[in-house]
């Protein structure tokens, strides 16, 4: 469970914010009600006594109103309201465990209090002082600091200000570990408070000694102080004191054996501790959940809320160091010094120039005068000269630019239409006469010699130029879409298709082709799936995958076409047997530049040019396409497309 010092350190941060706060509604209204009507001066004291209010609510909010008063205060120039402010700031960012700041802000109120002998400023600078201290564990510093607080207090007749400081003294002795102590301090603040009717500071003194009697063990004690002390808290709706009052309950109740009034305890504070509590009271509030459930043997939940306390428990040990809240001390007071010193000097040297320059004040006013004249009728005519020559410089400067990204531009289009110009003769001049060749030479050879040749060589023939026929209407198709594509002609008409129909088509239209070598071709594709495409546009795609897996496919080989649904898109992948692409070609494969032909496993050629439609065609359906294969284990090719339900940007326009 949690340390009973962990108790006192979280209660001490929970006084420090609530010093002198009324948790009353009136009096908030009360204090928005005043601020209405304020001056400036006025203005300052109300919002730092609102940042106080807050202290109990939302640190957040605190903090706004602390920063807004210093901002009122500088336009002032008010020292005294200045440090007023700077104090609160202070005592905000201790709430907030950022001691290193908290103590710079309190120490800068304090010296500019010293200065302007403001004793009762002093006073509270001293008790937040020794929240500093008692928070980095000197705590004979902090009960030093509180006595001088105390007694200052006293001097100026405010006694009644005084139980806070009591209050502080319990905590102090018992994180000191002096318990009888801090047990005498506690039931004196008791009286104290009881005498001066402060009812909230009365609920305080009551959680001080259930603290004091749990830090001792008594835990029925324990638990009869925060039960007195959670009823009051419930009788001012006081929510950091509900708050603190059922984080120890729940404690003691550890200790008591009682989980179930333990879980009663925590089970209340959640909503107030995750919505108002400050880390530590978040921190002690999950290390009680931890040891509930671990006493109850659910591991995996203390588990989690264990990991939840070592993570607040993180994030508030980062405190200030002893010797560095010195070592500000002497900056601050050697700075006090260097002002001192650097102030006589400034006096010194301001007589001594003060009568050159009554000497020189005419002839100065003259010289300066004729000077100022001069100068501003050249500053002028220099304004306007240089206004028109950054005009015109501009204007240069913004056409040139213009003119330099028209012709970058011009210069990619240009060198884009070159390699296009340069590809499509290269197709023409070689790829588009080659199947001609056969062709011809085929039937040539059937029309002068078909009475001489044999049923089967005229049905082979037949078939060769069949197969070059293919080849051709192939590339002339390629060669078609690819120029239609290239200039901007090509039409996009997707519908809603059966993929399966036109698999089985252009299958049928190769199918003579893979007889021939004795490839299987596979349609595996459900025959109830739908794809939203282009159908012309999507047989293209299909019909060159296949021929290029027939291309590369061995005798007695096979070509697999799949398809599935995934994300939204049909993943269609063409998955053959064949030779396989090197590793080297295949991060170019869809590049215009590197468009090669390379033969089949039967010497049968193409243009390189199928690929590159493939890629085109498909990222204009709003799809992707890739590749994997491995040399001597075939090849597979995948694309996505939409499904019928997932239409792109440009259809649904």
């Amino acid at each position: 469970m949690i340390k009973r010092k962990d108790i006192l350190i979280s209660f001490l941060l929970f006084l420090a914010g609530t010093m002198t706060v009324s948790a009353q509604t009136f009096y908030l209204d009360s204090l928005n009600t005043r601020l209405r009507t304020a001056d400036d001066s006025e203005k300052v004291y109300i919002l730092s006594e609102l940042s106080r209010y807050y202290m109990r609510y939302s640190l957040l909010t605190s903090m706004k109103l602390a920063l807004e008063a210093k901002n009122i205060a500088d336009s002032l120039g008010s020292d005294r309201l200045r440090a007023e402010a700077i104090n609160r700031i202070g005592s905000v960012h201790y709430l907030f465990h950022n001691n290193e700041k908290a103590t710079a802000y309190i120490l800068q109120a304090l010296r500019m209090r010293e200065k302007l002998h403001d004793s009762a400023g002093i006073a509270y600078s001293y008790t937040n002082l020794a929240l500093i201290y008692a928070a980095n564990n000197d705590f004979d510093k902090a009960i030093e600091y509180n006595n001088r607080s105390i007694e200052l207090k006293k001097k100026l007749g405010l006694e009644s200000k005084i139980g806070a400081n009591y209050n502080n003294m319990i905590n102090f002795y018992s994180m000191k570990g002096d318990l009888s102590e801090a047990l005498t301090w506690g039931y004196k603040t008791l009286d104290f408070c009881k005498e001066h009717n402060q009812v909230q500071s009365i609920g305080d003194s009551y959680l001080n000694i259930g603290s004091v009697y749990h830090w001792m063990e008594n835990y029925k004690k324990a638990e009869e102080n925060y039960l007195v002390s959670l009823h009051i808290a419930d009788s001012m709706n006081d929510t950091s004191a509900i708050i603190q009052s059922l984080i120890n309950l729940a404690a003691v109740y550890l200790d008591l054996n009682s989980p179930a009034n333990c879980y009663k305890m925590l089970k209340r504070a959640k909503p107030l501790v995750l919505k108002y509590g400050d880390p530590m009271n978040i921190r002690d509030f999950y290390a009680n959940l931890y040891h509930y459930y671990q006493k109850m043997g659910e591991v995996e939940k203390a588990w989690e809320n264990m990991k939840k306390y070592s993570a607040y428990e993180d994030s508030i040990n980062s405190g200030i160091s002893l010797e560095k809240i010195t070592n500000m001390q002497i900056e601050y007071k050697a700075q006090e010094l260097e002002f001192q010193i650097q102030t006589l000097q400034k006096d010194r040297i301001i007589k001594e120039m003060t009568l050159k320059k009554e000497r020189r004040r005419i002839l100065s006013f003259l010289i300066f005068f004729f000077l100022l004249i001069f100068l501003s009728t050249y500053i002028l005519l220099t304004i306007r000269k240089l206004r028109t020559l950054k005009k015109d410089l501009s204007d240069k400067n913004r056409n040139l630019e213009e003119a330099n990204n028209k012709l970058m531009e011009s210069e990619k289009k240009l060198d884009s239409m070159i390699r296009t110009k340069d590809k499509f003769f290269s197709i023409i001049a070689h790829d588009l006469i080659n199947p001609f060749q056969p062709l011809l030479g085929l039937s040539e050879l059937l029309v002068t010699d078909i009475d001489k040749l044999g049923d089967e060589e005229i049905k082979k023939y037949a078939g060769l130029i069949k197969e070059s026929a293919i080849r051709s209407y192939n590339l002339l198709s390629n060669l078609l879409k690819w120029t239609q594509s290239q200039t901007g002609r090509l039409s996009y008409n997707p519908d809603d298709i059966y993929l399966s129909e036109v698999i089985d088509e252009i299958l049928s239209f190769y199918k003579e082709n893979a007889r021939i070598k004795n490839i299987h071709l596979l349609n595996h594709v459900d025959r109830d799936l739908i794809v939203y495409a282009d159908r012309d546009l999507l047989s293209s795609v299909i019909r060159n995958l296949i021929s290029n897996a027939i291309k590369f496919t061995g005798r007695n080989g096979y070509v697999k076409i799949e398809a599935k649904r995934t994300n939204g898109f049909i993943r269609v992948s063409v998955e053959d047997n064949g030779i396989g692409i090197s590793e080297d070609k295949l991060d170019t494969l869809f590049e215009l530049a590197s468009a090669t032909s390379t033969k089949g496993t039967e010497n049968e050629e193409g243009s390189g040019l199928g690929l590159i439609l493939c890629r085109e065609f498909i990222e204009k359906s709003g799809g992707e396409i890739w590749v994997q294969s491995k040399p001597g284990k075939g090849t597979t090719f995948f694309f996505t497309i939409p499904c019928p339900g997932k239409r792109n940007k440009k259809d649904q326009k």
